[in-house]
């Protein structure tokens, strides 16, 4: 974090993951319980009309993909990888996240990438 308490990039993406997978603490058992309870909600075998409804089919691939991209992001941290928050793309549109979220609950902002905060912070000397 820099001096104003903004979260970076990867801390947001962290903060978002954590909502997506209903999680208020980052600990690795609940994170995978969480993840195998929440893909099961959107598998397509689990509701008919995806047979019928390309569309839906669709809307339930892309939150499944949503959900293994917070699972990816949130085990890449516990264990200590180097995280490329473009690898997390989905994370960062605050649309997609939003239909994966309970209704009333919004995305966590994005915070500033670390070139951002890098020129934020020396920007002024060159």
């Amino acid at each position: 974090m820099d001096n104003k308490g903004e979260l970076s990039r990867v801390e947001s993406l962290k903060e978002r993951a954590l909502q997506i997978l209903n999680l208020r603490y980052l600990v690795k058992s609940d994170v995978k319980y969480s993840y195998k309870k929440r893909i099961v909600d959107y598998h397509p075998d689990k509701h008919a009309e995806t047979k019928q409804n390309p569309e839906k089919l669709k809307e339930y691939e892309d939150k499944i993909k949503i959900l293994n991209q917070a699972y990816e992001l949130l085990t890449d941290i516990l264990n200590g990888k180097q995280v490329d928050p473009q690898k997390f793309c989905m994370l960062e549109d605050s649309t997609i996240v939003q239909s994966i979220l309970p209704e009333g609950v919004k995305p966590a902002p994005l915070g500033k990438t670390e070139q951002e905060l890098w020129i934020e912070k020396w920007g002024s000397f060159f």
